[in-house]
């Protein structure tokens, strides 16, 4: 199946709390006790085994308590995303794998909170939340996993049914990753709890989750989960020590069925392991600033001249291996002023037949080209291959001539070049003024917004009165907002 599944954050209804029988009781009813400005971190690794690979997600999120009212906590996990690699099995040969299985990242709208930001209440229920920090194979978010939800009474065992939303989306092969959505399942999870045992503080509670889509497909539901394992919490800090599940993830179509094993592993890391790993990510950002450092001081490192005639040679020469080798090197570079002769043998390249000394060209001009270019620029904001024209626009920013302004302007219709555009206005600076001011009446309220957000940079008082306008009466409230920043940072700008 070459599709993503996700699993929506938004619940359309919960079912009452179900009492079983158990053979054990925590004393006392279960209690997160969270406090202000405390961080825990924890050791996740979600593992998957995909026939002749298995995948491993990885990471420490942390959760930082940011403030507690009336008992309840507000917690920010910041750094939501889990690294990705496979291992193969032993004797299996690298190709090119199975196909990918279910994916919980959803498509981004570009106003997205990028963390996970919950309202926990000492239960462990969210009471509000904004973002997501959605984990793959259906697993749900992050922070779920880990937080978990409590009875109000001590109870031997609980049970929870919940509706849920499964969004099937196609992986997006565009430079952009927007995935898009197929179709969206109905499904029920129900979660079953059972205190196993309580040791001193711990507490061991088994667990076990089935979620299932309403649609069959085959000899049972289009897509299952299932897992099963221990959440061990800690009643005196009043947190999760560690959480082991195992089970498996199912899609099954008319004549297919796929199966593959699950293991989740979540363990919060004591003082010790916590300094440790500190210690080895501050090593790890240590080494990365050095390596850096070391590449940007080859960047700025001046073309020796038998270099540079080579350069030269190979970008007239008409082999195109060559002009290709040459233009990387260009482009690779960091030269201190544009370079008039090197600027003019590059700019032929900007309309050659392959698509990437095209790009490599444009991405060389971002660094060596002069205002001589311009004109070859401004025709390759035409061209099919979008990295060209990203890099096309990034070069007319910083050369900054007023009179390719409107061609700039015209890029910010397209959604692939937007952003891209932007900048390029942005970076052309006040020249480019009355051309942005044109934007606030476009149809597209996105268009008119992100020319508010170009004059909050670049604005002069020759902006303030359609910025007024556009303040007081546009149709789009998020406009309006956006136009007063822009009038309020023109403002600012403008005192001695």
């Amino acid at each position: 199946m070459n599709a993503r599944f996700l699993l929506g954050t938004s619940l359309l209804a919960a079912l009452v709390v179900i009492v079983l029988a158990a053979p054990a009781l925590a004393e006392g009813p279960l209690r997160y006790k969270l406090k202000a400005g405390a961080a825990h971190v924890y050791k996740v690794e979600i593992r998957a085994d995909r026939g002749d690979e298995i995948a491993i997600h990885s990471g420490h999120p942390e959760f930082k308590v940011q403030s507690l009212d009336a008992g309840n906590a507000k917690v920010l996990l910041s750094n939501p995303r889990l690294g990705e690699r496979s291992e193969l099995k032993p004797g299996v040969a690298r190709g090119f794998g199975p196909p990918r299985f279910p994916s919980m990242r959803f498509p981004r709208s570009p106003f997205e909170f990028t963390g996970h930001e919950l309202t926990l209440n000492d239960r462990g229920q969210v009471v509000s939340e904004r973002g997501q920090s959605q984990v793959t194979y259906m697993l749900g978010n992050l922070a779920n996993l880990i937080f978990e939800s409590f009875p109000e009474e001590a109870k031997p065992a609980w049970s929870l049914t919940e509706k849920e939303i499964i969004s099937v989306t196609a992986a997006s092969r565009g430079p952009f990753r927007d995935d898009t959505e197929k179709e969206r399942l109905n499904a029920e999870q129900t979660t079953d709890y059972t205190v196993k045992e309580t040791v001193g503080n711990k507490v061991a509670i088994e667990r076990k989750v089935a979620l299932k889509t309403v649609e069959k497909a085959g000899d049972g539901p289009k897509l299952e989960l299932s897992l099963v394992g221990i959440y061990t919490f800690d009643k005196t800090a009043g947190l999760p020590l560690s959480i082991a599940y195992d089970g498996q993830i199912i899609a099954r179509e008319a004549n297919t069925t796929t199966r593959v094993p699950l293991t989740v592993r979540i363990d919060l890391l004591t003082e010790e392991e916590l300094v440790k790993l500190r210690a080895e990510q501050a090593q790890a950002a240590a080494e990365m600033k050095a390596r850096q450092e070391a590449a940007a001081a080859e960047r700025k490192k001046p073309l020796a001249d038998a270099e540079r005639a080579e350069i030269l040679a190979n970008l007239t020469g008409g082999d195109k291996n060559k002009i290709k080798d040459a233009l990387r090197k260009l482009k690779d570079k960091d030269p201190p002023q544009p370079d008039a002769e090197i600027g003019r043998q590059i700019a032929p390249q900007l309309i050659h037949e392959d698509i990437f000394v095209r790009q490599y060209s444009a991405e060389a001009l971002e660094k060596w080209g002069t205002l001589a270019e311009v004109p070859a620029l401004a025709v390759a904001l035409s061209d099919k291959h979008l990295f060209t024209v990203h890099a096309a626009l990034r070069a007319l920013g910083r050369l900054q001539d007023p009179t390719v302004a409107p061609l700039l302007t015209g890029k910010m219709a397209e959604a692939g070049t937007r952003s891209q555009a932007a900048a390029a206005l942005k970076a052309m600076g006040p020249a480019a003024e009355k051309d942005v001011l044109v934007l606030l009446g476009d149809p597209e309220w996105i268009i008119r917004m992100e020319a508010c957000n170009i004059l909050a940079d670049i604005g002069t008082d020759l902006s303030a009165k359609q910025l007024t306008t556009a303040a007081a009466s546009d149709e789009n409230g998020i406009v309006k907002l956006k136009a007063k920043q822009a009038l309020d940072a023109i403002t600012k700008r403008g005192k001695p």
